[in-house]
């Protein structure tokens, strides 16, 4: 299975010492459990896979993990754990300059915050989500514009540095 090559792949970079090979391989494993349905075991590999990429001060594995953790979280029902998780994802990826990352985070935050029925935190994430994105469909700029719009008349501002 998937879940073992990853295991024995993590072992393999284990026992080099690349704790960067060990933590990649920790959040495949991660994925993999969580597509076959084993929260459980996908919450100890992403959690282990934190522990490693914090203590390399690998913000893009650290990142990469909390998204797949809200991923997780919003699986289990947990929506404020993965609203908190995608936000903190979205704000490094933003920091590392990965507008990709952030853009697809942020989508997926807008979704978490309208089952949440904070439908106004999901058009300002969605809104930051589309202006990420440097090759925007006529669809996807209309949709900015009448947002922008729709929040001008309400009188919110969206964040700057977005």
């Amino acid at each position: 299975t998937a879940v073992a090559a990853f295991s024995a792949t993590r072992d393999v970079w284990r026992s080099m010492g690349d704790a960067r090979g060990e933590a990649s391989a920790l959040l495949d494993m991660g994925v993999a459990h969580q597509r076959m349905g084993n929260l459980a075991d996908a919450q100890a590999a992403y959690e282990e896979a934190l522990v490693l990429f914090e203590q390399m001060g690998d913000d893009n594995g650290k990142a990469k993990v909390l998204g797949n953790l809200a991923m997780l979280m919003k699986r289990r029902g947990a929506a404020d754990q993965a609203e908190s998780l995608l936000q903190q994802a979205a704000d490094m990826f933003y920091t590392l300059g990965k507008e990709d990352y952030e853009a697809d985070t942020l989508k997926v935050l807008a979704q978490v915050q309208l089952q949440r029925g904070g439908w106004m935190d999901a058009l300002i994430s969605y809104n930051r989500a589309i202006s990420r994105q440097p090759n925007r469909t006529g669809k996807q700029k209309t949709i900015q514009f009448l947002t922008s719009m729709l929040m001008r008349i309400l009188g919110i501002q969206l964040p700057v540095k977005r």
